[in-house]
């Protein structure tokens, strides 16, 4: 499915400015950082494939003027190996349980890069 599809479903906006020092911790793998965020969940790559529905933790931290780190529970709806890079698979992860406080700061997070990037 082409980006432009996937795209046609989201609800909320999303960035693509890199969220320093996030990971994502199970038994396939550590992602250091996102390529973009929404306040429902994460687009990131790993060096492993995960099985979908696979419950996972994210932890974000936040750069500045954010400068807030946080924890959410997520599930692994899609994972596609990169065709242009060996062991490397894009993951996205929907957020199945996060906080209203932190599903706020995402929010104001994204805003604020899309105002930065225009």
């Amino acid at each position: 499915m082409s980006e432009q599809q996937h795209g046609d479903r989201r609800r909320h906006p999303r960035c693509s400015k890199r969220v320093a020092f996030c990971w994502c911790e199970s038994e396939h793998g550590t992602s250091n950082h996102v390529d973009n965020i929404s306040e429902s969940g994460i687009f990131c790559q790993t060096g492993a494939p995960i099985p979908l529905m696979t419950k996972i933790q994210v932890l974000l931290d936040l750069p500045k003027p954010f400068e807030q780190r946080i924890e959410v529970d997520g599930v692994v709806v899609r994972c596609e190996a990169d065709p242009f890079k060996d062991n490397c698979f894009k993951v996205a992860i929907f957020f199945s349980g996060i906080k209203d406080a932190d599903r706020d700061t995402i929010r104001r997070f994204v805003a604020s890069s899309e105002k930065t990037e225009e």
